[in-house]
């Protein structure tokens, strides 16, 4: 690991790819996090460290985990990125369930904003779980972990399709779970459908192996329906959880649906 540039403070967690860790920067004195990368072989032919890198240096958005910079050593790889105070959404709904109706609001309008961010950068983020959507202590959303990103459309502009099928089930859309190449920027917006599910309720609506996720997935419409939720939550719900992937409205359109409800820019 580079110690000459950043000093360890502590490790944060073993991440699916990765070692996270608490740094400082002594010649800024920044707080920030190292995301220290093992690979073997050629570094240009590990996608996955590819995409984070690339997903992360380009995408410039208030919401979304900004990146500093890269340092590359043999079969090394640690990227530097913006500390979030705050902890991840997980831990934060956790300590403070149930969530008021109006936090939820502001928390997923954050949300939306950087994924739609990604998606138009054709970018999928392929991994939405509260693990993954982090938090500064003045409540600002910053979505991270691009280990699992990738590209959605060449250089030639021809639309690119994902066939593998990575990720935390409990958060991953039919096609995913069946194994079937797919729309990946499609898959994310189930993806946010689950996520509001846990903001609010703290749990997630499917559980068990793939096939029973993927049958308790056929009726999710009648369980939303019948919940205590407020009808705005129980519409973007439905939204974005089609099983059919095309049926899924785009993430600006329900960003700008709960903005005019409840007056909140989108």
């Amino acid at each position: 690991m580079e110690r000459k540039t950043y000093k360890v403070i502590c490790k944060i967690s073993d991440g699916g790819f990765g070692e996270i860790y608490k740094v400082n920067s002594p010649s800024t004195n920044e707080i920030l996090v190292l995301k220290h990368l093992k690979f073997r072989g050629n570094l240009n032919e590990q996608t996955y460290i590819k995409n984070e890198i690339s997903s992360l240096s380009s995408l410039r958005h208030e919401n979304i985990i900004s990146f500093r910079e890269v340092l590359v050593k043999s079969e090394e790889v640690n990227i530097i990125m913006e500390y979030a105070d705050g902890g991840n959404l997980e831990d934060f709904v956790s300590e403070h369930k149930p969530v008021c109706n109006t936090l939820v609001v502001d928390i997923f309008i954050q949300i939306l904003k950087a994924v739609e961010f990604c998606h138009q950068n054709n970018i999928a983020h392929r991994d939405i779980t509260p693990s993954n959507v982090l938090i500064l202590r003045n409540r600002t959303i910053k979505l991270a972990d691009f280990g699992l990103s990738m590209k959605c459309m060449s250089s030639s502009g021809q639309p690119l399709l994902c066939d593998d099928f990575l990720g935390n089930k409990l958060f991953s859309a039919p096609e995913v779970i069946r194994g079937v190449v797919h729309d990946a920027i499609l898959a994310d917006l189930w993806s946010l459908g689950v996520l509001l599910y846990f903001i609010i309720f703290t749990r997630v609506p499917f559980t068990g192996y793939d096939e029973e996720i993927l049958v308790q997935q056929q009726t999710i419409g009648n369980t939303i329906t019948t919940s205590l939720c407020i009808d705005l939550f129980q519409c973007t719900f439905l939204h974005f959880l089609k099983i059919f992937p095309c049926d899924r409205t785009r993430v600006s359109t329900v960003g700008q649906l709960i903005g005019y409800t409840c007056h909140r820019d989108f």
